[in-house]
């Protein structure tokens, strides 16, 4: 039987290299370092040039390593942004992942707010329901 899969989504600037610490510490499930354009294995294609086609890459390249089994998407910084719309495209296409997991990247419904305290600004995040 095949095992659960994770795909992980790099941070700007990243490559599938920036998760090899992950994969002495992930079992029994298969994981996935996805790159863009430009990046890693990737490095003799062009950039891309919207987040919508790397959203699209992204997606594309999920849809070719699936096997079946259920999944997660797991995006940092840049990677987690991207990581929602990467969602969307797949649930519209009917495969969307079991669970999206996010760090580096404040979500969608966030908001940051500037307040000074002391003379030091602060970010303070607010979560809007």
């Amino acid at each position: 039987m095949e095992q659960p899969q994770i795909f992980l989504l790099h941070y700007a600037g990243g490559h599938a290299h920036s998760y090899d610490f992950l994969g002495k510490r992930i079992r029994n499930v298969v994981s996935h370092a996805l790159e863009l354009p430009g990046r890693g294995r990737r490095f003799q294609e062009n950039f891309l040039l919207s987040r919508a086609a790397a959203a699209e890459d992204y997606a594309a390249q999920i849809r070719q390593k699936r096997n079946g089994q259920p999944y997660i998407i797991y995006g940092h910084s840049m990677g987690a942004s991207l990581g929602l719309e990467v969602c969307r495209r797949l649930e519209e296409a009917g495969d969307a992942p079991r669970h999206l997991v996010v760090s580096g990247n404040s979500g969608p419904g966030v908001k940051e707010q500037r307040r000074k305290k002391k003379g030091k600004v602060f970010f303070v995040e607010r979560w809007r329901f």
